[in-house]
């Protein structure tokens, strides 16, 4: 296993050697990872989101959204943000976070149209695994005491501490 280890991190070493030149135009390897990443993930997430709101969602619509999201996305991302290949087309240049948006969306709407093209009938206890209204009024409807230890409220300072942080910081 050492060997094969050995081995391995000889061969992402090389890999990554021949790729360094290809993100020296990022400002920082961080800004290169978050833009990669955004050209990558929203496909997955949508899966994951909309599979656990909408029940009549299939696998068919979550396979093909994350192989499309990728077959799109990478291209894209080596087109517009490694190489000037996107500007040299005359395309807009569009910041990498309105980029992932804009994937969102296109994922959204193909697991959509494949889950609603690839539609069976439904099985028995798939209500089990999705959550509805009643779930959440179980969950998030009742009070907890002593009432500054509730998780609602909790999740309620959190989420404002953290909007303030933003907008203090912004």
């Amino acid at each position: 296993m050492v060997k094969l280890g050995r081995i391995v991190t000889g061969v992402a070493m090389v890999i990554g050697a021949i790729y360094a030149p290809s993100i020296a135009g990022f400002e920082s390897l961080f800004g290169y990872f978050q833009s990669s990443l955004s050209y990558v993930v929203p496909p997955i997430i949508v899966v994951y989101i909309l599979g656990l709101f909408v029940p009549w969602l299939n696998g068919n619509g979550a396979f093909w959204t994350i192989v499309l999201g990728l077959l799109v996305g990478v291209p894209i991302f080596i087109a517009k943000e490694v190489t000037d290949v996107w500007s040299g087309l005359g395309l807009p240049d569009i910041h990498y976070t309105i980029m992932s948006s804009i994937i969102m969306l296109a994922a959204i709407a193909l697991h959509f149209a494949i889950s609603a093209a690839t539609r069976r009938p439904a099985k028995e206890n798939i209500g089990d695994l999705v959550w509805d209204r009643q779930d959440a009024l179980q969950i998030f409807g009742q009070w907890e005491r002593p009432i500054w230890l509730d998780r609602t409220v909790l999740g309620a300072a959190l989420t404002g501490s953290m909007a303030a942080v933003v907008v203090w910081l912004w």
